[in-house]
């Protein structure tokens, strides 16, 4: 959104941001220094889906999770990014994202 304004009185949407955190983060650019201030959002028919999307794809499957932190927990000590990758087979280099 860009504008550091203190002043700003009203911030309006057409379509949902990204995410929620995205959306407060630019809402609350309104109303720094004034008493009141006004947000407006006009969802399209399409957000719904794309914010379920979003959540569905946040976060790793448990079990994933469960393997990363296991290997985290058998190693003992510190672990390079690239080392984690090849003992739990995900990242950037193979088909399955960690």
């Amino acid at each position: 959104m860009g504008y550091d304004k203190p002043d700003l009185a009203f911030v309006v949407h057409l379509g949902m941001p990204a995410s929620p955190i995205a959306y407060y983060q630019q809402v609350g650019r309104a109303g720094r220094a004034i008493d009141k201030a006004e947000a407006v959002l006009a969802p399209g028919p399409e957000d719904p889906s794309i914010w379920s999307w979003f959540d569905s794809t946040a976060f790793p499957p448990r079990e994933q999770a469960e393997e990363v932190l296991a290997a985290l927990a058998a190693a003992g000590a510190a672990v390079s990014v690239p080392a984690l990758e090849a003992k739990v087979n995900c990242g950037v280099a193979v088909s399955r994202p960690c």
